[in-house]
């Protein structure tokens, strides 16, 4: 079944069209009129562009979702064994034995993911998503990788995500800070998951609701608001 086309947009009026439709029956116009006109078309199209751009901003998360939805299979299945060849040895990410992840501070204030074992990935057929291959884990896991994006850290070769480096836990000994550990990305500064990212849209609800203000979660112009 074919999806209705969307309707068409009315096209976008000029500003001080009036203006320049008595303008333009002129034979010429001076320096000052025309760089009033120029400047006026420029803020126009800067707000045009703008508010595009929004708009796109705002359909990101969820055209995200559709994608991860739609193509979330990972293409990193185990490959047949030719005939008459031995079974290659089980590598600790195909291993069927209980999963374990350990963070490990390397003394910058950051952690590693050292992999123990996780369980191999749900064999699916074509088409079908594959299961995250950590232990004791149901989600389905992301493009290019064996692991769902809580375990994304799970995998040494990602090179996308840190561990978060939020301080959550602090005690007397030496190493005693506990970060928060959820993937981050690593452009992020500083390294901040999506729960502790101060410019995240749910810290903002918060920090808005805090001030007396009441917005939901899903404000789509929440980005004015912080612009403001």
């Amino acid at each position: 079944m074919d999806e209705t086309p969307p309707p068409s947009r009315p096209p976008v009026v000029l500003a001080g069209a009036a203006r320049d439709a008595v303008l333009g029956l002129s034979k010429a116009l001076s320096r000052e009129e025309v760089l009033r006109r120029r400047r006026r078309r420029l803020l126009q199209l800067y707000s045009l562009y703008r508010a595009q751009y929004w708009a796109l901003a705002d359909e990101l998360p969820a055209k995200h979702g559709e994608y991860w939805w739609e193509h979330g299979a990972s293409p990193v299945l185990p490959e047949e064994q030719p005939p008459g060849l031995p079974p290659p040895p089980p590598s600790p990410a195909q291993d069927n034995s209980a999963g374990v992840g350990v963070l490990v501070n390397n003394g910058g204030g950051a952690e590693d993911v050292e992999n123990i074992g996780f369980n191999a990935a749900a064999p699916s057929s074509a088409g079908a998503r594959a299961g995250c291959a950590a232990s004791n884990c149901e989600a389905k896991a992301m493009p290019l990788s064996q692991y769902c994006f809580d375990h994304i850290l799970f995998d040494c070769k990602q090179q996308l995500y840190q561990p978060c480096s939020l301080v959550t836990k602090r005690s007397g000994a030496p190493d005693g800070e506990a970060t928060c550990g959820k993937p981050a990305l690593r452009g992020i500064t500083p390294l901040r998951c999506s729960n502790h990212n101060p410019k995240s849209h749910k810290l903002i609800i918060e920090a808005l609701q805090n001030a007396g203000i009441d917005l939901p979660l899903t404000c789509a112009k929440v980005h004015l608001i912080c612009e403001r």
